[in-house]
């Protein structure tokens, strides 16, 4: 099977580039990673280049399956933006923690200039109150990381973008304190998240559990 022809069939089908994929979500300190198709074999390294290579069927099994699972978890981004597409609809985010991983990882994916058009880092106190016109006694009295604090981020983005779907996210990384703001279509929700792990890891847990709070939400579930 030509190498074309094994990438075409088994991924890009669905508009999904393995190699950005692979460069978003394969760990860096993961230097080689591997993937197996009959003769085809495609071998990642920590610098982001490809190269095809042979090698047995014992590796082939074992990295294709976690693989397998990396793909999995990347379809949020793409479901998104199908959602978003056939609704004829935008999103927007507004993010602190996050630092723009949100926006980062929808534009990352083939289409997403259809529905994203604008997004902002608002990192901090004062780039919230004057960008997103979030209180300054809301942030006095409740701290830039809370509920409150959430929710007018969430406001004072739908009032710059007028986007169907707003995300936005406030936290401490290094400890795993976040709040994440969703607001579709006049609905709106805060999640309050208490998450483990260092704070990159935290950090892109968020942006994992905002995308699946949107979706949801998309559903027309709480």
């Amino acid at each position: 099977m030509e190498k074309k022809e094994f990438l075409n069939k088994k991924f890009i089908q669905q508009d999904i580039n393995i190699f950005d994929i692979m460069r978003n979500y394969i760990p860096k300190e993961n230097t080689n990673l591997f993937l197996k198709e009959n003769d085809v074999f495609l071998k990642i390294n920590s610098k982001d280049k490809f190269e095809f290579i042979l090698s047995t069927k014992k590796e082939v099994e074992d990295f294709f399956k976690l693989l397998t699972y990396y793909l999995d978890r990347d379809n949020k981004e793409y479901k998104l933006i199908k959602k978003l597409k056939e609704r004829n609809e935008k999103i927007s985010t507004a993010e602190s923690i996050t630092g723009g991983l949100i926006a980062s990882s929808i534009i990352n994916i083939s289409g997403a200039s259809e529905v994203i058009e604008e997004s902002y880092v608002t990192y901090s106190d004062g780039i919230k109150e004057k960008i997103l016109n979030v209180s300054h006694e809301t942030i006095s009295k409740y701290s830039a990381v809370s509920k409150n604090t959430c929710s007018e981020m969430l406001d004072g983005l739908f009032k710059l973008t007028n986007s169907n779907l707003c995300i936005s996210t406030t936290g401490y990384a290094h400890i795993g304190k976040s709040y994440i703001g969703i607001l579709y279509n006049g609905k709106k929700n805060i999640y309050f998240e208490n998450l483990s792990g260092s704070r990159n890891e935290v950090r892109f847990k968020i942006k994992e559990k905002a995308l699946d709070y949107a979706l949801l939400m998309m559903k027309g579930k709480p």
